[in-house]
């Protein structure tokens, strides 16, 4: 499994898992004060729920996307 010397800022995800699959996979990538942006469709209210103690959400983002009608969300997360 990949492993960085140095940790990075950011990490994106773009809808590949639940949260707290992604917080488990990104956050380990992340420096001390890095940020895990996860892209998702519709609110994820009940993945939310479900993160406990894995990550700390620092925001959820409603995004507008040109053309296109449909809901997309961004979770920030940082470590607990």
């Amino acid at each position: 499994s990949y492993c960085p010397a140095v940790g990075f800022d950011s990490v994106i995800a773009r809808a590949f898992a639940d949260l707290a699959t992604i917080a488990k996979l990104g956050l380990r990538l992340l420096a001390p004060h890095g940020r895990l942006f996860a892209m998702k469709g519709v609110e994820p209210v009940d993945e939310l729920a479900r993160l406990g103690a894995i990550a700390t959400v620092q925001a959820v983002l409603r995004l507008d996307v040109p053309g296109l009608r449909a809901q997309r969300h961004l979770v920030i997360m940082t470590k607990a």
